[in-house]
């Protein structure tokens, strides 16, 4: 599994390595946000990706009055003690930490995104395998 990615964020600017094993990449944001080094969203919100190989783990603080919603691509994590695999996804709310923990290999998306934008949802329960 690869992880390691160069980014430009200018033209005449040495590239940043990231290392997806270790943290969160963001890759979409807002518009308006000063980084510069993502695809640009007309939302407020923030996509992440990260490969986290087996045992690793991270931790995500979601700010006040926001959703996280998790997705696993490929492989097993915990989130806070509870067990999401291969094409599972949870939305996560009211948790100061996101304690994610690679149970094996994993591919995983991380969305962060205002409460206001949940108006009508319904909450996702994960159904385990």
């Amino acid at each position: 599994m690869c992880s390691l990615i160069y980014n430009y964020t200018k033209y005449d600017s040495p590239p940043l390595l990231f290392d997806l094993e270790k943290s969160l990449l963001p890759v979409i944001g807002p518009k308006n946000s000063n980084q510069k080094d993502r695809l640009a969203l007309s939302q407020d919100a923030t996509f992440y990706i990260s490969n986290l190989e087996k045992t690793r783990d991270l931790g995500y603080t979601p700010q006040k009055d926001r959703l996280t919603y998790l997705f696993v691509i490929e492989g097993k994590v915990t989130v806070n003690d509870k067990t999401l695999y291969t094409r599972n996804a949870a939305e996560i709310g009211n948790e100061e930490i996101l304690k994610i923990k690679a149970q094996q290999d994993t591919e995983l998306i991380l969305i962060d995104l205002p409460i206001r934008y949940m108006k009508n949802s319904i909450p996702i329960t994960v159904e385990q395998n």
